[in-house]
């Protein structure tokens, strides 16, 4: 979900190289892994991204499930997982497939949804 030639996108994986889960909530239909990043990594802008897509086959889940990459001021926040037609994800459910279709987050989809940045597109500290 962050692969790719864009700068910031290089950002990010350098921050998931040094980042903690902090914590894990299970909703029942799927995750949300709240990330922390060492203060003194680059950070992103736009400070605000919401992207990244990717197809998980899971065991008992018949429709399967993705998942999304949330960036907030500018650091990975949360990952969350997230089952399609809303069936249970539950705590003991394994991926029992490849994980295909990864769409990595896009830095130019601003957080309102339109395309084009919505702050300049550079590294800052």
């Amino acid at each position: 979900m962050l692969e790719g030639s864009d700068p910031v996108l290089a950002v990010l994986r350098e921050q998931l190289r040094q980042a903690t889960v902090t914590s894990v909530e299970l909703s029942g239909v799927g995750f949300f892994a709240h990330l922390a990043v060492p203060r003194g990594l680059p950070i992103a802008t736009p400070p605000r991204i919401v992207g990244g897509d990717a197809a998980i086959v899971l065991t008992g889940v018949e429709h399967g499930a993705g998942c999304v990459l949330f960036v907030d001021d500018g650091r990975l926040s949360m990952f969350e997982g997230y089952t399609y037609a809303g069936e249970e994800w539950a705590e003991s459910v394994a991926t029992i497939g490849p994980v295909t279709s990864v769409v990595p987050a896009n830095p130019a989809l601003r957080s309102d949804g339109r395309v084009g940045r919505s702050a300049s597109s550079r590294v800052r500290r």
